[in-house]
């Protein structure tokens, strides 16, 4: 089975085949092999064995050919990946690297500085909102699996998968739940509210980046890489957006 997008939905295709497969066109020449041997076995119609050895001759040709051609198609197919790999692998840096920034507590803009800071730094107030904070050792963890440059499609579609898996935690389990923390009356300093709010617009901006990229990266690998391998790796193509940290005020209806 094949598959392939139409617009969000992933669907299965059924792939077209050939009657006369390769194991088929083995079996079909060794049937002609057997039977031009036993008609010369019993030394009848010389010109039938001549013509099924030379059917048997054409259809191992066929099958000769069709090795050497699925082999070159193989190398260049390969050869393909790589530059593939080799042209989208520094977006996919670049991409991890504009997480790590809005991830760091070092980073005064960075959404878990401004949630240290918004808690004056008190560890069970974050897990009070977060429940616990992770992220940073998922984020070194995944640093260390990028140093190391993959050769094969099938490895870097895992490793997009890979990525887009902890966007879409820190985004679920970071921005998201603080905003409904937020929501539900959390106190936060008024200042908080508003750097919180103009990290929510930039992280909205990098999301719709990441799923323009998922999006190119999907189409392109599939293709590529084995059905049930696209599957499990595919990169994630859209992500919740939180809603704005900023409490919306009812005004008062006179009597």
């Amino acid at each position: 089975m094949a598959f392939t997008f139409e617009g969000d939905q992933l669907i299965e295709v059924e792939e077209k085949k050939s009657w006369l497969s390769e194991n088929r066109a083995k079996v079909l020449a060794a049937c002609l092999t057997l039977l031009a041997a036993i008609l010369n076995l019993f030394g009848r119609w010389p010109k039938a064995i001549w013509a099924l050895g030379i059917l048997s001759g054409m259809l191992l040709l066929w099958l000769i050919g069709s090795g050497i051609l699925a082999l070159t198609r193989r190398i260049f197919r390969r050869h393909d990946n790589k530059e593939y790999i080799a042209r989208e692998y520094p977006r996919l840096l670049q991409l991890f690297e504009q997480l790590k920034r809005m991830t760091s507590r070092e980073n005064a803009r960075a959404f878990r500085y401004m949630l240290y800071n918004a808690s004056a730094y008190r560890v069970d107030v974050v897990d009070q909102i977060l429940g616990s904070d992770y992220i940073e050792g998922w984020m070194s963890c995944f640093e260390l699996m990028l140093a190391d440059r993959c050769n094969s499609m099938r490895d870097f579609l895992a490793r997009c998968g890979h990525f887009t898996a902890l966007v879409r935690e820190f985004n679920g389990n970071y921005v998201i739940k603080t905003q409904k923390a937020v929501e539900k009356n959390f106190s936060l300093p008024d200042h908080c509210i508003d750097d919180f709010e103009d990290f929510r617009e930039r992280f909205g901006v990098y999301l719709h980046e990441v799923e323009e990229w998922a999006e190119e990266v999907s189409k392109e690998a599939q293709p590529r890489v084995a059905g049930q391998e696209f599957l499990r790796f595919v990169p994630q193509r859209s992500f919740e957006r939180a809603k704005s940290f900023k409490k919306k005020t009812v005004a008062a209806v006179g009597a």
